[in-house]
């Protein structure tokens, strides 16, 4: 049995800056992979003040709201497109309509990361088994560049803003009540 921890998140509608988020904290020891157990775990976890992040989660009538706050002392991302997960990255998993089936073919899956030519959003995979007459799944595999995300720094790493539109998460649509799987993966390699 693969081992995680499942929480729930509410996700409210956005209406302002500084508005209320849901914040997801990944900062715990039971939030790592125990070495040997598991792809890249090869060294214990340092600790929350040596790699950590806060997720923060909103939506507005055009966008699915995403701030990564990450603890990261050293920043190494050479890499960009599909191989950015070799490195300093987030990856964020969506189940568009909370189907719960594996992997390939029922989520969207987004690699993102600040590479040397700036940021980027690498769109992995999508629900191609969710195609119907009304809905064609983009292509997987592919970059969406900048276009959705920005990077700043802070005194302890990076702060990530991505703003998926609606569009790109089809066949959901924004709404009180609407629900959605989500997971998040942070790779780091120092």
């Amino acid at each position: 049995m693969d081992e995680g921890l499942l929480t729930f998140v509410r996700a409210p509608r956005f209406e302002s800056e500084g508005a209320d988020m849901s914040v997801v904290a990944i900062d715990r020891s039971e939030c790592a992979p125990t070495p040997g157990t598991s792809y890249g775990a090869s060294r214990p976890w340092p600790g929350p003040d040596t790699f950590s992040a806060t997720f923060h989660f909103a939506w507005t009538v055009e966008h699915f709201l995403v701030r990564a706050r990450v603890t990261d002392a050293v920043h190494y991302q050479p890499f960009r497109g599909h191989f950015m997960y070799n490195a300093d990255s987030l990856q964020i998993g969506l189940d568009p309509l909370l189907r719960r089936g594996d992997t390939a073919g029922s989520l969207y899956v987004f690699n993102v990361a600040l590479t040397p030519e700036g940021p980027e959003v690498f769109r992995w995979q999508t629900p191609y088994e969710e195609a119907s007459p009304e809905f064609t799944p983009p292509q997987g595999n592919r970059s969406l560049g900048d276009t959705y995300l920005s990077v700043t720094s802070w005194e302890k790493g990076l702060v990530y803003d991505l703003a998926l539109p609606w569009s790109e998460l089809a066949p959901i649509a924004p709404g009180i009540g609407t629900r959605m799987g989500l997971y998040i993966i942070l790779f780091n390699n120092d």
